[in-house]
């Protein structure tokens, strides 16, 4: 588990390493690991996108080489999340444990691999 500088979240190794070739597929020099919390009409969803340049409000989180921001305004809501990696006969995918009862809508799949 990568749980580094009193990070707002973990992820573990495996899920790092595969977050690292979504930027490698990416086009995108210095890019970066976009992780988001929405709410909708039916509940909160969440992403994980490849942003290119820190906008104001987001915070930077460095899990060794791999660069991950999270907007300020996300951050209560995603504090002590875990995010896994995990594959199994039917392919493979993003796992994210959050630790609030937070009413989850099921969106099939996260916005970078959906």
């Amino acid at each position: 588990m990568n749980f580094e500088n009193n990070q707002l979240i973990s992820i573990t190794d495996i899920a790092i390493q595969e977050l690292k070739k979504l930027l490698l597929d990416s086009s995108s020099q210095g890019s970066a690991i976009k992780i988001s919390i929405d709410k909708s009409t039916t509940g909160y969803y969440y992403g994980i996108d490849i942003q290119e340049e820190i906008y104001e409000g987001d915070r930077e989180f460095i899990f060794g080489d791999l660069r991950i921001l999270i907007n300020k305004k996300d951050e209560n809501l995603l504090k002590g999340t875990k995010i896994e990696y995990i594959e199994d006969e039917a392919g493979g995918g993003f796992i994210i444990e959050n630790p609030h009862n937070l009413e989850l809508e099921h969106t099939g799949g996260c916005s970078c691999c959906s």
